[in-house]
């Protein structure tokens, strides 16, 4: 892949079903952790990157039992690789290359998932501007 190439990375909806507005690009369809990696470690960074949280049934169960108790989410519980685990695994990715992340976008209606992704990625930013 020689062009630049933006991921969308979700268990069942695809682009055009973005509860937010993307940019238009070629989004690639990803549709877990292991495919998430395998192209990044194949082609190199993305453009742009638009993560969903949960990304099996197990994630999605977690998310509500979370709610009935202290409003975390405990990663144990979940079988399949998150959004999150993408985005802590992209933020290493790019410290080991002192690179930059790409544009990000969170399409997640978990609002805890969404709010941990966000968190991994700007504590990434924050750390490269004071350096």
């Amino acid at each position: 892949m020689n062009k630049p190439y933006a991921i969308f990375l979700d268990d069942d909806r695809i682009p055009e079903d973005s509860p937010i507005p993307l940019p238009l690009l070629e989004w690639i369809i990803i549709r877990s952790y292991d495919d998430f990696t395998k192209l990044i470690l194949a082609e190199g960074l993305p453009g742009a990157i638009s993560f969903d949280h949960d990304m099996d049934p197990t994630a999605y169960q977690e998310y509500h039992r979370m709610w009935k108790s202290n409003k975390t989410i405990n990663y144990d519980n979940i079988k399949e690789k998150t959004g999150y685990h993408c985005a802590k695994w992209l933020v290493e990715y790019c410290l080991s290359k002192k690179l930059p992340l790409p544009a990000y976008f969170i399409h997640s209606f978990n609002p805890v998932g969404r709010v941990n992704i966000e968190y991994v990625l700007k504590n990434y930013e924050n750390q490269n501007v004071r350096n």
